[in-house]
């Protein structure tokens, strides 16, 4: 059981991480997305 416990722990943690690279990775895109449109409203 100990065993079993610590595994399903485990993914939970994974879980988390891959959320949070996800969060991370979704700001970035964002930023990168603002940077572009602010560079298409100088052109204009």
């Amino acid at each position: 059981m100990k065993e079993k416990y610590r595994l399903s722990e485990l993914m939970d943690e994974i879980r988390k991480d891959e959320e949070v690279k996800k969060q991370d990775m979704n700001r970035k895109l964002s930023q990168d997305q603002i940077r572009k449109m602010l560079k298409e409203m100088k052109k204009k």
